[in-house]
């Protein structure tokens, strides 16, 4: 399986918890649409770049327990990451 990649000028520790979190959650088999996982990623991601986060394995546990969630909720609901 390809995935999208992702790298962020400010700070490259979030591509590097992007990765972390994206293997993580493939081999979990938590990733049921490619392309709306990796949306939710960098979106997250991105926003804990604005709040001043640097640390890769702390928004990469983050990233992955904010996705383990939503999927969660929204599994239970039937709709999908893009809605």
């Amino acid at each position: 399986m390809t995935h999208t990649t992702f790298s962020d000028y400010r700070e490259p520790a979030a591509g590097e918890a992007y990765e972390i979190a994206y293997d993580y959650l493939a081999r979990a088999g938590a990733i049921r649409e490619e392309l709306d996982s990796c949306v939710f990623l960098v979106q997250h991601l991105t926003v804990m770049i604005e709040e001043g986060n640097t640390t890769k394995l702390w928004m990469a546990n983050r990233a992955i327990s904010e996705h383990e969630r939503y999927m969660k909720n929204h599994h239970k609901a039937g709709s999908t990451i893009s809605e």
